[in-house]
């Protein structure tokens, strides 16, 4: 959606509102896209059908101008303007992009579902071995949290590069989910993240009570991701 209207002259802001928007709400048939500005309507038209036959669901433009916007107290713009209206991390993503950790991709509605799996899986392996291989109970539960927070992101049409840093573009775009869906236990991949690596490169060891928090924390991650998908 980004890349269709990026060339369109008269746009100020451009946002998806609605189910897509709102953390726990299972995805719609359809798509809401707020329009704030003066674009040409039949450009604007033009540009977002190319992008409904691409994700293979319509999209309802609303359009309007930055006064109306900041004038509107109906109703309908007062629910839009709650905080959950925006699309997650856009302007995260565009830095992320610019700097080739996360590229667009087709939204990929088997993948992500399966990604959700494959970290359940992990999670409960890692729940397995805690007490015999608690190093091992603990990477585990990272890439519980890994593999939940990239299937989030394939559903938004992204996903990260092989560019070394992607690893951590994915916990980046963990903390700005955290703050926009309100699931803090998002907040805590990089932690997860930084602790797998010095056991993975070094000689770090986990206490017990380390690994339950970690498995405790990568399954409020999973619970929230599988939210979203």
């Amino acid at each position: 959606m980004r890349d269709a209207l990026a060339d369109l002259d008269g746009i100020d802001e451009a946002f998806i509102f609605g189910s897509w928007a709102t953390p726990g709400v299972a995805a719609p048939q359809d798509v809401d896209l707020m329009v704030i500005g003066e674009p040409d309507i039949g450009q604007l038209y033009e540009a977002v059908s190319t992008v409904d036959s691409q994700v293979d669901r319509p999209i309802n433009v609303s359009v309007r101008s930055k006064a109306e916007w900041e004038s509107a107290d109906g109703g309908f713009e007062r629910t839009v303007k709650e905080p959950t209206k925006g699309c997650v991390g856009m302007s995260d993503l565009d830095d992320l992009i610019a700097k080739r950790l996360i590229e667009p991709v087709e939204i990929d509605e088997l993948t992500g579902p399966q990604w959700i799996e494959d970290a359940r899986r992990h999670l409960q392996a890692a729940q397995a071995v805690e007490s015999i291989d608690p190093a091992g109970a603990y990477i585990l539960a990272y890439d519980t949290a890994r593999k939940s927070v990239a299937a989030v992101l394939l559903m938004t049409g992204h996903r990260v590069t092989s560019r070394p840093g992607s690893r951590q573009a994915l916990a980046l775009f963990a903390k700005t989910l955290a703050e926009d869906a309100h699931e803090p236990a998002l907040a805590h991949v990089d932690r997860l993240r930084r602790n797998r690596n010095r056991s993975e490169y070094g000689s770090t060891t986990f206490a017990s009570a380390e690994v339950k928090e970690a498995i405790q924390i990568a399954g409020a991650i999973l619970d929230a991701c599988s939210k979203r998908i």
